[in-house]
């Protein structure tokens, strides 16, 4: 990469871009994952406040927290091998919305 990057070789740096934006990826959602499995007691494992922002977009946008969890299960049950589930803000449409890598 040092190298191609040196040498201004657009050709090559295009080439071995997936291969870092892929480990890279892989590293920052991994870690993300295990983070939010954290116990109760470090703050993970648990359902946002009812007054919490994120409690009431989810609210607004499914209805509840139980549908937001149902219709994220169903999105994420057809991915298959490597893939991720995102809850995402959308500052465009000023909403949540799910999504897969």
């Amino acid at each position: 990469m040092k190298q191609a990057l040196d040498q201004k070789n657009w050709m090559q740096l295009n080439k071995l871009m997936p291969g870092y934006k892929f480990n890279l990826g892989g590293h920052i959602n991994h870690s993300l994952f295990w983070k939010c499995l954290a116990p109760v007691k470090l703050g993970g494992g648990k359902l946002p406040e009812k007054t919490s922002k994120l409690s009431q977009e989810i609210e607004k946008t499914w209805g509840s927290c139980e549908k937001f969890m149902e219709a994220y299960t169903t999105l994420l049950t057809g991915v298959q091998g490597s893939g991720w589930g995102w809850l995402v803000w959308d500052p465009a449409a000023k909403a949540l919305r799910t999504m897969q890598t």
